[in-house]
């Protein structure tokens, strides 16, 4: 596969799924970060056989193929999420711009843990040169980012 060598951290929610899904379909190898309770993806409908679950959750099982996921609460286990970090080869957010900053996690704190001189290229549907970026995404580049 084309991306087999490659590693994605997927911090994406219902915005962003469509790019991890299609580098996964592509070979990459694609973790999912679920926040504490799960995606909201999972809650989703229409579900198998109309039963309300979170592992029934057509739409999802539609976006996560491929993937493997973890739940997990980036701010209080920033150990656990900087260890990802620097396993993966990209990060892809759908967050505002500056919010992952604020919480600790912008560029500068990212590139200071990777050890490749290239960096770490970070996928993202908003311009990180402006904030705040002055027009809403479409949804398709919502889905897309």
């Amino acid at each position: 596969m084309l991306l087999a060598p490659y590693r994605v951290l997927d911090l994406t929610q219902s915005q962003g799924v469509l790019c991890a899904q299609i580098l996964g379909d592509l070979g990459a190898g694609v973790i999912q970060i679920e926040p504490p309770g799960g995606a909201p993806g999972r809650h989703l409908a229409p579900f198998l056989h109309n039963r309300e679950d979170p592992e029934n959750s057509l739409y999802w099982w539609g976006y996560a193929r491929g993937k493997r996921s973890i739940e997990l609460d980036i701010e209080a286990d920033a150990d656990t999420f900087m260890h990802l970090v620097e396993r993966t080869d990209f990060l892809i957010e759908a967050e505002p711009v500056g919010s992952l900053a604020a919480r600790g996690f912008g560029y500068s704190a990212l590139a200071a843990r990777d050890p490749r001189p290239t960096g770490r290229p970070r996928i993202s549907q908003w311009s990180q040169a402006r904030a705040p970026w002055p027009l809403p995404a479409t949804k398709i580049a919502r889905r897309c980012a």
